[in-house]
């Protein structure tokens, strides 16, 4: 146990960039004797923490999605340094799909697969202070949100954000943030995870003195009719010759890798992952009214979800002009290849939006953002945007 307090940009990056040196990650030609297709799914033969899919999406394309039963825990923990500063505790986490290998992320990312130790590896620092907090611990905030429906089956995260008291010793591998740098992380190219800009976003939406927000009821599962064979899948990769071991309609692929990693629980593993092939691009347009500013949002479906809609920012019909801010981050290292996604946030000057467009207050956002299972991850991550601009 020790304590490491880092508290600048560039000591972070350099931090992330020295834990990227410790990782590997190989293309991989097959599977390896772990991964099999089974039930019209390609899923690991023992612990079946996730799989891939093909299903008919709303248009007709046929689509490969992630499956994932169990739900992942998020959790940001805060506490007080030595010096009173109120802090997060934070993770470098190694990924094989990050763009640079490493990002800092939340507190515990992690499957129950892997902090009940199901696979042979390392115990998950903190834990405990999730599933039995302790005098002195405060939950915060406890509810499940939805991970990204263009990409899963109607997959949801559980997030959570303690407190502590008391200053903490911390693990090797984990790193005391003061949390006034949160705005500039969020600003920062590939610094930090989706799943810590979530986080982030839903602690700064939490309103003082409110009752705290728990639930943690699973949502209706998502009806997206039988499996298609991987078949035809494996056919249209062959023919595509890049060596994907899949490929859907949308041009989504499937590529096998190996990793090694020795900051993760388990320190050698081989996996698909995800090749969505083009960048994604997220745009939340806001205008000004009467000096506060407000936002363009929309219920909408994702493939995913079955029909089950949620608030995603209202993507303008063509590319904003007047931006105010943007970043690029990847999409999760552990189920995607390199993927970037570009959050921009810009003035409505001139941009045409779809019809069913709603404009809220920045107040109204903060509500549906910590509202359980309410906005799309797509809202979070490019609302992260509009928070360093109160």
């Amino acid at each position: 146990m020790s304590y490491c307090r880092h508290d600048t940009i560039a000591g972070l990056m350099s931090l992330c960039a020295d834990h990227a040196q410790n990782a590997r990650v190989f293309f991989s030609h097959d599977a390896g004797s772990d991964w099999v297709i089974d039930d019209d799914r390609l899923i690991h033969r023992q612990t079946q923490f996730f799989s891939i899919a093909g299903y008919a999406a709303p248009d007709g394309r046929h689509v490969l999605l992630l499956e994932q039963p169990e739900t992942a825990l998020v959790m940001l923990l805060l506490t007080r340094d030595p010096d009173g500063t109120r802090s997060f505790v934070l993770i470098t986490r190694n990924e094989p799909g990050l763009i640079g290998g490493t990002n800092l992320s939340t507190t515990i990312q992690s499957t129950p697969a892997n902090y009940q130790q199901r696979h042979g590896g390392g115990a998950t620092p903190f834990i405990d202070l999730a599933l039995a907090p302790t005098d002195g611990c405060h939950v915060l905030y406890d509810a499940l949100q939805p991970d990204w429906g263009e990409f899963y089956r109607g997959k949801t995260k559980r997030f959570m954000i303690v407190e502590t008291d008391a200053p903490l010793a911390l693990p090797d591998g984990l790193i005391s943030v003061p949390v006034s740098l949160s705005p500039q992380i969020l600003m920062q190219d590939h610094l930090g995870t989706n799943d810590l800009r979530s986080a982030l976003v839903l602690l700064h939406s939490l309103k003082p003195g409110e009752p705290v927000i728990t639930d943690i009821a699973p949502p209706p599962a998502p009806d997206l009719g039988k499996r298609i064979p991987l078949g035809s899948f494996a056919e249209r990769a062959a023919r595509d010759g890049r060596g994907l071991a899949f490929l859907d309609e949308r041009g989504v692929g499937v590529r096998h890798f190996e990793t090694t990693s020795p900051s993760r629980e388990v320190h050698r593993w081989q996996q698909p992952l995800l090749c969505p092939g083009t960048e994604t691009h997220i745009s939340l347009v806001m205008r000004m009214r009467g000096g506060t500013p407000e936002y363009a949002i929309r219920q909408m479906a994702q493939t995913g979800t079955g029909g089950i809609r949620h608030w995603h920012p209202a993507a303008p019909l063509s590319p904003p002009a007047n931006i105010q801010a943007q970043v690029r981050t990847s999409s999760e290292g552990g189920r995607f290849w390199q993927h970037q996604i570009t959050l921009t946030l810009a003035m409505s000057d001139g941009a045409s939006l779809p019809e069913d467009v709603t404009w809220v207050s920045q107040d109204a956002l903060k509500t549906y953002i910590r509202t359980p299972n309410a906005t799309s991850v797509d809202l979070r991550m490019v609302a992260s945007l509009a928070l360093t601009h109160e």
